[in-house]
């Protein structure tokens, strides 16, 4: 982080390396050529001496909006990852809550409160009739 810091963050994209799940991104310093990796999933950032993965294509032919839009898609993807994950391990305390809650409004006849509601309107309207009078 301290190398980044001193660069002012001014890198880009360079490629990026999966092997089953464990994604890792290349990144190149834009005012050097020094690059390092980032693994999302562990948050760690090591520097990367690029001969030892001389035999991938490096090339980055793409535009800065297309870098662009590939970095937000790839974010994109992760966060959709992520909130998938925490869908399914939602707590049992609030799958508890959420039933209870469930459960109180379900039982509530909301036609039986409405017809109470019209019997109070009518009393206080007779009420406020008999004092104008």
């Amino acid at each position: 982080m301290g190398v980044l810091c001193k660069y002012d963050f001014k890198t880009e994209f360079y490629c990026g390396l999966k092997s089953g799940t464990q994604v890792i991104e290349v990144y190149r310093f834009l005012d050097d050529d020094r690059h390092f990796i980032y693994a999302p999933s562990d948050s760690l950032f090591v520097f990367l001496d690029v001969a030892k993965i001389a035999g991938i294509d490096m090339s980055t032919n793409l535009s800065k909006k297309e870098k662009l839009i590939y970095e937000l898609k790839d974010k994109n993807d992760r966060m959709e990852a992520n909130a998938a994950a925490m869908k399914a391990n939602m707590p049992a305390e609030i799958t508890s809550l959420l039933a209870d809650n469930y459960k109180k409004i379900s039982d509530i006849s909301f036609l039986d409160n409405i017809t109470n509601i019209d019997v109070q309107a009518n009393i206080l309207k007779s009420m406020l009739n008999t004092d104008l009078i």
